[in-house]
C-alpha cells in the first residue's frame, strides 16, 4: 500500500504557495493569494510584487500592501537601488542583502534612506528578477524584514526553488492580461458605428466592422482587392509602415483617394502591442462633398467648379487654373459667375455659407 509522503512545515508552505502561483490569472489575485505564504514561508514583514514592461505607463506596476507608497515612484530612482543592480547583473537568481551589498553598509544605501523617509524601518531585502527568454512575464519579488536578523541561506534557496513558478505566474498574467485587453478593445471596435478594420503587421485580417464592405464595394473594382478582400494599395502601404517601424513620414499613414462627388480617407494607426502580434487599426472616413439635393439642381459645369471649391478651397484664380485644363479660357471672373449661380441655386449666402453646409455631417 502506498503511503502519502510527508512533508515539514515549510515544504507545505511550499506546496501550496507553488499552487496559488499556478492558479493566478490576475496580478491583484496573483498579490493577494501569495502575499501570506511568502510571509510565513519566509519570515518576510512586507511582499511586494513587480510586473515590468517598456510598454507601461512608467515601466514598473507594483502590488504591496504595506509598501506600496515607498514604491510608487520607483521609476524615479531604480538605478539607484542596490538591489536593482544587483539582480539585474544576475537575473533568475535569488539574493539576499547581505550577498548584493558586497559589504557596503544597508544604511548608507539610497534605498534604505528612502524608506526611512516613506516611515519604514526596512533592514533586509531577499529578492529575485525574473526575465524570461520572451520577455514576456518579467518582474520581480521582493521580501523585506524589519528585524535585525537577515534571511537566511536556505530562505534564499526556497526561493530560488520557486523561481519557474513564479516566471510560469507571471507570464500567465501577461497572457491573461493581454488577451484581456486585445478583448475588450477589439469588442469596443467591433461595436463602433464608424467603418474600421483591425489587420496584423503581415495584412491577415482580424476585424471588419459592418460599414467597411459596402464603401470597399463602392470605392474599389474586384481587381483593386486581394482575396480577403482588401486594397492592394492598403496592404502595401501597411507593409511599408511596418518596415520603417514608425519612422515614417506622418503623412504617409494617411491614403488618399478622389471619387466624382466624395472623398475617401483611410488612416492607419498602430493600436498597442498585444499577445503574439503587433496590430494595426484601418480607419475609414468617406466624406460626400456635395449632396446629391445639390447636385440634382446644379448643371455640370457647375458641379465641376463646387466639387473644385470644397475640394482645394482656394481663391477664384487658383480655381481657374485648376479648372482651366484644355481649354482656351476659363478665368477667375468665369469662375465667380459658376460660383454665384450655385450659391443662389442652394440657397447658400456666401462661399464660406455654402462650404460650411457642404461639408457639415
Amino acid at each position: 500500500m502506498n503511503r502519502m509522503p510527508t512533508f515539514n512545515e515549510q515544504e507545505w508552505l511550499a506546496f501550496e504557495l507553488m499552487h496559488a502561483l499556478i492558479d493566478s490569472w490576475t496580478f491583484s489575485q496573483l498579490h493577494e493569494s501569495t502575499e501570506t505564504g511568502m510571509v510565513k514561508l519566509f519570515g518576510a514583514d512586507h511582499v511586494a510584487l513587480c510586473l515590468m514592461s517598456p510598454e507601461m505607463p512608467t515601466g514598473f506596476h507594483w502590488k504591496a500592501r504595506t509598501t506600496g507608497h515607498f514604491l510608487q515612484d520607483y521609476y524615479q530612482w531604480y538605478q539607484d537601488d542596490f538591489v536593482f543592480r544587483q539582480l539585474s547583473r544576475q537575473p533568475n537568481t535569488a539574493l539576499s542583502d547581505t550577498e548584493m551589498l558586497e559589504g557596503q553598509k544597508a544604511e548608507d544605501t539610497e534605498t534604505f534612506r528612502r524608506s526611512r523617509e516613506a516611515d519604514l524601518r526596512l533592514r533586509h531585502v531577499l529578492a529575485v528578477l525574473i526575465a524570461p527568454e520572451s520577455q514576456e512575464g518579467q518582474g520581480a519579488v521582493a521580501l523585506y524584514k524589519d528585524t535585525p536578523k537577515p534571511f537566511s541561506e536556505d530562505q534564499t534557496r526556497f526561493l530560488q526553488m520557486l523561481t519557474h513558478p513564479i516566471k510560469s505566474a507571471f507570464q500567465n498574467v501577461m497572457r491573461y492580461t493581454s488577451l484581456s485587453a486585445r478583448h475588450q478593445l477589439l469588442e469596443a471596435l467591433s461595436n463602433q458605428a464608424s467603418a474600421c478594420l483591425v489587420l496584423t503587421e503581415h495584412g491577415k485580417e482580424i476585424l471588419r466592422t459592418e460599414p467597411v464592405t459596402p464603401l470597399l464595394e463602392r470605392w474599389f473594382p474586384c481587381s483593386a482587392l486581394n482575396a480577403s478582400g482588401i486594397p492592394h494599395e492598403w496592404v502595401e502601404r501597411l507593409t511599408e509602415l511596418v518596415r520603417v517601424d514608425g519612422r515614417s513620414d506622418p503623412g504617409r499613414h494617411t491614403w488618399r483617394a478622389q471619387g466624382l462627388d466624395a472623398d475617401l480617407k483611410v488612416t492607419f494607426h498602430r493600436m498597442p502591442r498585444m499577445e503574439r502580434g503587433q496590430f494595426w487599426e484601418i480607419r475609414v472616413e468617406e466624406f460626400i462633398l456635395l449632396p446629391h439635393e445639390w447636385r440634382r439642381r446644379l448643371t455640370r459645369r457647375q458641379v465641376e467648379v463646387a466639387l473644385c471649391l470644397l475640394r482645394e478651397r482656394c481663391t477664384d484664380e487658383e480655381l481657374a487654373r485648376l479648372l482651366k485644363g484644355n481649354r482656351k479660357t476659363f478665368s477667375a471672373q468665369t469662375v465667380k459667375k459658376h460660383l454665384q449661380a450655385i450659391y443662389k441655386r442652394v440657397g447658400a449666402d456666401d462661399r464660406i455659407d455654402f462650404m460650411t453646409r457642404a461639408l457639415s455631417p
